[in-house]
């Protein structure tokens, strides 16, 4: 995944001549907004992005099978509601409804 996760038709060349495949997040599922701190305008805190994870997997075709979900290990101090510090609850519920993690 490219920082930042931009990337065009250049990055997706080189990295194929380099023999690896560029991946994104899966657009929909919001946890990547977990780097938004509260005086952005997009900001979203922990409990709206859970929300909206598990509204998308109600909502999509496919649920979660098959999604990239985009969680960022570090944030800015501003964001005191780490969303990293909920992966456990978020993978366990997860594990409930019978979902499986792969490496990618």
């Amino acid at each position: 995944m490219p920082p930042y996760e931009w990337y065009n038709q250049a990055v997706v060349d080189w990295a194929r001549a380099m023999g690896v495949s560029v991946v994104s997040f899966t657009p929909g599922a919001r946890t990547n907004a977990d780097y938004t701190t509260p005086d952005m305008a997009g900001y979203m805190a922990s409990d709206e992005i859970i929300r909206s994870l598990f509204r998308f997997e109600k909502t999509d075709t496919n649920g979660l099978n098959g999604c990239i979900l985009l969680l960022h290990p570090g944030t800015a101090r501003a964001r005191t509601d780490k969303l990293y510090e909920r992966l456990p609850e978020i993978v366990e519920r997860l594990r409930d409804m019978e979902y499986r993690f792969k490496r990618l």
